[in-house]
């Protein structure tokens, strides 16, 4: 469509007259109805991890992208950055990649590991000529210990020759349909960082979305504690739950605390935008009596969350929220300081976010060590964490380049497993690490850059520049993509449905709303996250 038939949505209805105006002004709403109820969706069905809830929320991200293409809404100046969109794109293009059979010579080649697998368990596979016989084939695989296939001496079984396996082509992928359906996830997380940043007024991303995810929240919070003293056994007082560490309506209870760590910041967003201290915007100020009510109704909402994230007792969720703020306040700091300051208080100034990482990580194995056996066996603790990472490693030693596939790990990985260990690993619990490991050095390398561009672009500028000149959506969605960033480094949050659509939303507030963004802040003078950002502006 042509900008000029784009309808702007720098308000909260379009800026100029048109026939299908009243069309046009419904589907704006049912757009952003659209991604109210995901939200609210989302938690409410145990992070939308059942195959059922997942196809719902992939299909509701589609349709608003559909719906917001097809009524020509766009919020006047929104783009998105060629450093999201390309690094995107090529990972999608990559993914499919790894779904293409390949001829065995180029399987060889590009995915060691995999082609070693499949002459391992693939009858066939390596065979040159018409195919193998396949009861030749097991027999010859069977073994000394196993006498179960073998005919007796002088029978046959009528099968032989019978049934011939022919060499076919093979893909990356050891499980071309998980991949496919882990793209379509991630299609479904890119149509809706689309809508936030194109599609969305400014009224909905300035105030009315960090509305929600305070009140959302807040219940969700509140959920979680009171669910803790009535505990029947069932999740929501109905659903059954016979494994893991329930807490809210999550199975896992770092799950609920990567939820509430990534709405707490934006929530306290809400707080400072209220009050009155920022200088991103010219607001009409309220007076003391129509301002306390609100604050005080924000602070209301605001204790349940914290009260429900230690009671959650998620260390890694915990030390996360930690190193971030410790993070800020050393660059919100750093630059007064070290104006102020003689040399050796700038050295060490920086090594105290680190003492505080040192600190925490001792404090969490002390913790792991002394857990009950219960929690032992439902929550692995960081020694056995690093045990299973070491198999990661194997694997992705196997398979350095191309990985097993996008969504393959759970399958994949006990072909790779430390001799001896018995436990199931599903996931990594280290995003990172699965991700290499799943997509490879092509696949990482393109995450990587993605992620490198928008730390320089928009997290580092949002978090060295002083508080007061922030936009507070944008400040708050910063720092809770930075503390799910980190909290990525010892556990999955990422894969529960519900957690990485929060992300996604939060990061389509910070691309649309941060610095550099094109977006009004009032910032003015230089500042060190400006300088980082403005030899990238051509990417633009």
């Amino acid at each position: 469509m042509g900008t000029s038939e784009a309808v702007s949505l720098s308000g909260d209805s379009p800026t100029r007259s048109h026939p299908a105006e009243a069309v046009q002004r419904v589907a704006a709403r049912v757009v952003e109805g659209g991604v109210w109820a995901l939200l609210l969706f989302t938690p409410l069905v145990l992070g939308a991890v059942s195959e059922r809830d997942t196809a719902i929320m992939e299909g509701g991200c589609f349709t608003l992208l559909i719906v917001a293409w097809w009524a020509r809404l766009r919020r006047q100046g929104s783009r998105l950055p060629r450093w999201v969109s390309w690094p995107a794109g090529f990972f999608c293009l990559w993914t499919l990649f790894q779904m293409v059979p390949l001829p065995t010579s180029v399987l060889r080649v590009l995915s060691p590991g995999t082609h070693a697998a499949y002459s391992r368990f693939l009858p066939g596979y390596a065979s040159h000529g018409g195919g193998t016989d396949l009861q030749a084939w097991l027999l010859m695989r069977k073994g000394a210990r196993s006498g179960g296939l073998s005919p007796r001496e002088g029978q046959v079984t009528g099968l032989e020759g019978e049934i011939l396996v022919r060499p076919a082509a093979r893909s990356i992928s050891w499980y071309p349909w998980r991949t496919l359906r882990w793209l379509c996830r991630f299609l479904a997380y890119w149509a809706c960082f689309h809508v936030v940043v194109r599609h969305l007024p400014e009224r909905a991303l300035e105030k009315r979305l960090p509305w929600l995810v305070l009140v959302l929240g807040f219940g969700i919070a509140l959920l979680g504690i009171v669910q803790r003293y009535t505990w029947n056994g069932k999740i929501l007082w109905f659903i059954p739950v016979y494994q893991g560490y329930p807490f809210g309506p999550w199975v896992n209870r770092n799950h609920f605390s990567g939820y509430l760590e990534m709405a707490l910041p934006q929530a306290c967003s809400v707080l400072t935008r209220e009050a009155g201290l920022h200088s991103g915007h010219r607001r009409r100020r309220r007076s003391v009596r129509t301002t306390t009510p609100r604050l005080a109704l924000i602070a209301f909402l605001l204790v349940p969350m914290v009260a429900a994230l230690f009671m959650a007792g998620s260390r890694g969720g915990l030390f996360s929220l930690a190193l971030t703020a410790c993070l800020y306040a050393f660059l919100q700091g750093y630059r007064g300081l070290a104006r102020r300051s003689s040399r050796w208080v700038r050295v060490v100034l920086p090594l105290v976010p680190l003492l505080c990482c040192v600190v925490a990580i001792g404090l969490y194995i002390h913790f792991a060590g002394g857990a009950s056996p219960q929690e032992s066996r439902v929550e692995p603790s960081l020694g056995t964490r690093l045990r299973a990472w070491k198999g990661v490693l194997d694997m992705i030693a196997a398979n350095p380049l191309t990985g097993t596939g996008l969504g393959t790990f759970s399958l994949a990985y006990p072909f790779y497993k430390t001799y001896g260990e018995t436990d199931i690993w599903a996931q990594a619990h280290n995003d990172y690490l699965q991700l290499f490991a799943e997509t490879g050095l092509v696949g990482f390398s393109l995450f990587l850059g993605g992620l490198i561009f928008l730390l320089r672009r928009r997290v580092l500028p949002c978090l060295s520049e002083p508080w007061r000149r922030q936009t507070p959506v944008a400040l708050g969605a910063c720092l809770g993509l930075v503390t799910l960033l980190l909290h990525a480094l010892v556990d999955f949050n990422f894969q529960i449905p519900s957690n990485g659509l929060l992300f996604v939303l939060l990061g389509g507030l910070l691309v649309a709303r941060g610095p550099s963004s094109g977006q009004p802040t009032g910032i003015s003078g230089r500042h060190p996250g400006r300088e980082l950002s403005r030899s990238a502006e051509v990417l633009e």
